[in-house]
Order: C-alpha cells, then structure tokens, then sequence
C-alpha cells in the first residue's frame, strides 16, 4: 500500500507538471494565434459606408486587387409580398437579364461573357440580391443597364397574371434607398 500512495503521488505530480506545461503551451500557442490574426486584421481593407441623400447605403473597400465585386442587396424579398403578389420579387429578379433598352438578353450576355466577367442575382425570403464580378477595369461595363411567409416562387397562377403595373408598384414600393446597399470591394483606380 506504501508502494502504491508513492506511485500515486509520484504519477500525480508527474501530472500536475505535464498539466501545468500543457497550459503554458497552450497559452503560448493562445499568444501566437492572437498574435496572427491581430496580423491578418491589420491586413483587412477598411469598409466604408457612406449614406447617400436618397437613404440608399453605399458599402466600398480597396482590397488593391484586379478583380472587384459589386452588388445591391434591396430588402425586398418573398416576405415583403402579400396573397395577390406573390412570387413578384423572384420575377423581377429574372426579368433583370432579360434585356434593356439599350441592350438585348443575348447583347448582355455576350458583352458580359466577353469580358469574362459574371452577372448573378438571387432572391430569398428578405432580399433580392443582383451582383456582378468583374475585373475592375471592367466594372463600369459590367454594371451599367442593369438592374442591379410566401414561397419565394409564388404560385403559377400569380406569376401568369403579373403584369407592368405590379412590377411598377412592387419596385416603387420596395426599391428604395433606405432599403437598399451597394456594396464593392476591388481597386476602384482601375476602372
């Protein structure tokens, strides 16, 4: 029994160093990993907002690369729609590639894909979102013309029956500044 209380003495205290070591390392590692992304935070762009006099929220960072992104995020999505409109967000989402005045869909898509940029847009049940990826050089030809509860689709019957004049209200309803952020980041000296 003498034998066995030394041993566990022996082990414990064996054990309250390999412990105690093991915190150190710990806090060193703890130290350095602080250490790192203190680094890599110095190394993240400033974002800015600027509030425009219409509401509207504009979101910019320089990260000095070649590419950039720009996209508006509009609270205007599946929620926002009531009974009669349902599915009106999703629709005007996709009516956004469908050409524009100066532009077909096919005009569009070649000048876009030509340029090896990338137009997108998505809708949830909070926001309609369009972006486009572009090398930043290219940004302003990449954006110009286009538009950047309920299920998000609405039911057939709905999207049959929408017509101009409930695109033009939901738009004018939702589409406004204090509902909306442009958002970039990418060299804005490029372009």
């Amino acid at each position: 029994p003498n034998s066995m209380a030394a041993s566990v003495q022996r082990f414990s205290a064996a054990g309250r160093h390999f412990i105690k070591s093991l915190l150190n390392t710990k806090t060193i590692y703890r130290t350095r990993s602080t250490q790192a992304v203190g680094q890599v935070l110095l190394n993240v762009p400033e974002t800015k907002v600027t509030t425009l006099d219409n509401g509207l929220r504009v979101a910019s960072e320089d990260s000095g690369l070649t590419t950039c992104t720009v996209g508006l995020w509009i609270d205007a999505g599946s929620r926002y729609e009531n009974e009669r409109n349902n599915g009106t967000a999703h629709f005007l989402e996709h009516m956004a590639f469908k050409g524009t005045r100066k532009r077909s869909q096919l005009d569009l898509e070649l000048e876009i894909e030509n340029m090896g940029a990338h137009l997108n847009a998505y809708t949830s049940r909070e926001q309609t979102v369009y972006y486009a990826k572009a090398f930043s050089r290219d940004l302003p030809r990449a954006y110009q013309d286009t538009p950047l509860g309920r299920t998000i689709l609405g039911p057939t019957e709905n999207i049959k029956t929408i017509n101009r004049g409930d695109l033009v209200e939901y738009i004018t309803t939702h589409y406004k500044g204090p509902r909306i952020v442009l958002a970039a980041a990418g060299d804005p000296c490029a372009g």
